[in-house]
């Protein structure tokens, strides 16, 4: 079975991504600062493709299938504070 390719569209620099079989992303809700959505590249639906925009492939897949998109927002990788030392005082 020959899988749709998948339209990746972002809001700016503002790190949300929207993700649609929809070339012109029609189906993707309007953003509430009144930007507008920008087609960044069309991927595949492998692992490999979806990673680049969304940790959790297969949430992002089932959401494809039965809602038409799929929302994320890339955000940094969050760091933990060094473990602390005890005093040897």
């Amino acid at each position: 079975m020959i899988e749709p390719p998948v339209y990746v569209f972002t809001l700016g620099d503002s790190g949300h991504f929207g993700l649609t079989f929809l070339r012109d992303g029609r189906n993707l809700p309007p953003p509430r600062d009144g930007g507008r959505w920008i087609l960044l590249r069309q991927v595949t639906m492998a692992d490999r493709d979806l990673r680049s925009f969304i940790e959790d492939t297969g949430f992002a897949r089932a959401q494809l299938t039965m809602r038409g998109f799929y929302l994320a927002r890339k955000s940094a990788p969050i760091l933990p504070f060094p473990k602390a030392h005890r005093s040897s005082a």
